[in-house]
């Protein structure tokens, strides 16, 4: 990383650059903003609940299916993305295709199967004897989201919230197929500056964009400690 990243900030030149190029770009940032906003709470329940049920699957020694959703990870984005705009052209889902709908579906499809295997993995070395001794004494379920699980899991639901976030921020394909006419993500940003930019303001671009989520990759790597430890 630190190669081509000496290159870019070469090829800025002048912190003007970058300054001039983050002012530019501030709609996009505000809209990839409000886009991980809507997405990335809806990308952790979903992930969760599918993790939960691998790891109950799992324990009863049956066979699951939900890692079946993993060749979502495999194929291509653009694949998924076309897949979104045919199902968003009948109705009635034609009535919202011109909305953020079809691209935050995208962004699940896309990244649950992400959240669902972190979540499975770290559930693997939670213990359950706490969660089964409430069911057995019939405590009732939201006691126990609130006195079981919330805190045996609410560092690993932050990390992954931050982790879909950073995820949905940079992703590029389906945002480029289904953003809606007269806007735009910062990777579509990015993406259109290449072709018609010079190297000086794309590479600024792309320095900002860095900047902005330096912070939440280390504030993920300290949640990532914190569970371990």
């Amino acid at each position: 990383l630190g190669i081509p990243l000496a290159a870019t900030l070469w090829q800025i030149g002048s912190p003007a650059t970058l300054f001039d190029a983050y002012s530019q770009m501030r709609p996009e940032v505000m809209r990839t903003t409000w886009l991980s906003i809507l997405s990335a709470p809806l990308c952790v329940v979903f992930g969760w609940l599918l993790a939960e049920s691998w790891l109950r699957a799992r324990r009863q020694g049956r066979w699951p299916v939900e890692p079946l959703i993993l060749v979502n990870l495999v194929a291509p984005p653009a694949l998924l993305a076309m897949g979104m705009m045919s199902l968003f052209d009948r109705f009635p889902l034609r009535l919202i295709r011109d909305s953020d709908a079809p691209l935050i579906v995208a962004y699940m499809v896309r990244f649950v199967p992400v959240v669902m295997l972190v979540m499975f993995l770290v559930g693997l070395r939670r213990p359950t004897l706490p969660d089964t001794a409430a069911r057995l004494f019939n405590v009732p379920i939201l006691s126990r989201l609130r006195h079981i699980h919330w805190p045996n899991r609410r560092l690993e639901i932050f990390a992954v919230l931050i982790l879909t976030g950073l995820l949905i921020a940079t992703e590029l394909e389906a945002s480029l197929l289904l953003v809606p006419a007269g806007t735009a993500t910062v990777g579509v940003r990015l993406y259109t500056l290449i072709h018609t930019a010079p190297d000086a303001q794309v590479s600024a671009a792309a320095i900002g964009v860095l900047i902005l989520l330096i912070p939440w990759m280390l504030l993920l790597g300290f949640l990532a400690r914190r569970r371990r430890v």
